[in-house]
């Protein structure tokens, strides 16, 4: 019990940070999700 207090201390210490990171990692997700759907719309060009 007593590590989970600690951890939650450590987030109310480090929220700031913790937030930019959590933002940081939404951010990077959405990019690679907006580049398959964009792949899907965009085939690659038939070779010939």
């Amino acid at each position: 019990m007593k590590k989970l207090l600690d951890v939650f201390n450590f987030l109310r210490k480090n929220l700031p940070l913790v937030k930019y990171y959590a933002n940081a990692i939404i951010h990077f997700i959405d990019m690679l999700d907006g580049v398959q759907d964009w792949q899907k719309n965009n085939p690659p060009p038939e070779k010939k």
